[in-house]
């Protein structure tokens, strides 16, 4: 068991144009033992995996690979609440319904659905990636040796991590990426909006003008650039991790600390 619990896993933050892969050692205890980020603009998000090809080396054969994925490359949506729909094949069928009303002309059945908590007489936030992008994004772990564990998107990454701390107010989440950001609004700790703009700046300015009156007064930021804000939440400091000198690589670590 204590050798499995400190096996080095990979997590990778993966966005058009922009990669981060952060190896950690350990679960109870982690550690940053490796870091690695790339940019190149205008590269799709699968492109910028070949940037990873030199980096991603023997050492780490067998290790499990945790993947993040942008906003930029999810869709998410809300199925609502139906009490005659609460089995797997008809909440995917009554969720794909939705999804090809909400982002025609894309095909329901192009995509891999995944489903948020189901709760009594809530909508449900469903996730939307397309299968040929998880082929790929396998196909690459496969090639190297890695197991993939798990895959999410980021602005639920970051939900999960600040959950509690969130729930006890009535501040939203920003989560502000490259170019977008992610607005998830609760009510009374339980998500209940989730909206996706063009933004360019991780300061109340920009977040305003890309939201406009969604944007609640009271609200925490999550980024990995821009000015440091009482806004601003923060990953704890650990072994190979300084918040204040590491914060780019928030995205791939949000969870780990």
């Amino acid at each position: 068991m204590s050798r499995l619990w400190n096996k080095t896993r990979l997590r990778l933050y993966l966005a058009p144009g922009h990669i981060q892969l952060a190896a950690v050692a350990g679960y109870w205890k982690p550690a940053v033992v490796g870091k690695h980020e790339a940019l190149k603009a205008g590269e799709s998000a699968i492109g910028m995996l070949e940037a990873l090809d030199e980096v991603v080396t023997r050492e780490w054969l067998g290790a499990q690979l945790e993947v993040v994925l942008s906003a930029a490359v999810v869709r998410c949506f809300w199925r609502p609440w139906d009490e005659g729909c609460l089995s797997v094949s008809d909440m995917n069928a009554v969720a794909a319904v939705f999804f090809e009303k909400q982002f025609a002309p894309l095909s329901a059945s192009e995509m891999v659905l995944s489903f948020g908590k189901l709760r009594f007489e809530q909508p449900q936030l469903v996730v939307a990636v397309e299968r040929t992008f998880l082929e790929r994004i396998t196909q690459w772990s496969r090639a190297r040796g890695l197991h993939l564990r798990r895959v999410e998107p980021l602005p639920l990454v970051v939900w999960n991590r600040f959950e509690s701390a969130l729930q006890v107010t009535d501040r939203a989440l920003v989560v502000v990426e490259t170019e977008r950001a992610t607005l998830l609004g609760h009510d009374a700790g339980i998500l209940s909006e989730l909206h996706v703009r063009p933004c360019f700046g991780a300061n109340e300015v920009a977040l305003r003008q890309a939201f406009g009156a969604m944007l609640p007064a009271q609200f925490r930021i999550f980024a990995a650039r821009g000015e440091s804000t009482p806004a601003l939440l923060d990953l704890r400091s650990g072994p190979g991790f300084l918040q204040g000198q590491d914060r780019t690589f928030a995205f791939s670590l949000c969870g780990v600390f």
